[in-house]
């Protein structure tokens, strides 16, 4: 019997017909979809079985949020359009910006997966850059295009995130770093719910399936 099997068997013998009171968060939707199969194929037959709460973990947070997730693309564009207002310098067109905004906004949903505190990050980066600053006449000509640029990603990171919540869009790290900070100042909430608060939600609990190497957002939620 595998993982999910024995997950699914524990919690049907221990719930029977009231399982629908426990949630189970799990690494992938994938996973969450091998769950329910497994949790019906061993359900008692001829028994009606209302299907528990389950969830990704990225969905589990995201029930927590109004924002939403928009597509990569999307938020790149986005992203490009806060970078025009600041960064005068080379790239100026998208298609030459997509690289790098691929992996700023990868570095950003990092940044907030591990809630880092971003004007310590960004203060030092700018510190760091403006002493590589000093030997700048010894780069390559693409290097001395792009300095700019990072001494300007703090800038960039806040009005970013300030331009996607006015939209009530995300990145999926923007919406954990919101979540964790609820968790650690006050009541976080689901969305969707008639009661916002998550002690008012009929769980009796809330099952982690599967994880390891966790982010300090994911620490911070279970």
């Amino acid at each position: 019997m595998g993982f999910l099997d024995r997950i699914a068997a524990k919690y049907l013998a221990e719930y029977g017909n009231t399982i629908h009171k426990v949630a189970f968060v799990f690494p992938t939707r994938r996973a969450r979809l091998y769950f329910e199969r497994h949790l019906f194929k061993l359900k008692p037959k001829g028994e009606n079985l209302w299907s528990p709460p389950m969830y990704s973990f990225g969905d589990f947070f995201a029930s927590m949020s109004d924002l939403v997730v928009a597509e990569q693309l999307e938020l790149i564009f986005e992203l490009y359009a806060v970078y025009r207002q600041h960064v005068k310098q080379y790239p100026k067109e998208f298609e030459d910006f997509y690289p790098w905004g691929k992996m700023i906004l990868g570095d950003f949903d990092e940044i907030d997966k591990y809630v880092v505190d971003t004007g310590t990050l960004f203060r030092t980066l700018k510190e760091f850059k403006s002493v590589e600053d000093i030997t700048r006449d010894d780069k390559s000509p693409i290097y001395n295009r792009y300095t700019g640029f990072w001494q300007e990603l703090g800038l960039i990171y806040r009005q970013f995130n300030r331009l996607l919540r006015a939209k009530g869009k995300a990145y999926e790290g923007m919406i954990y770093r919101e979540v964790a900070e609820q968790m650690v100042n006050g009541k976080p909430r689901i969305s969707g719910t008639e009661s916002t608060a998550i002690d008012n939600v009929t769980w009796d609990k809330v099952v982690f399936c599967g994880f390891n190497a966790l982010t300090t957002a994911e620490e911070t939620v279970i």
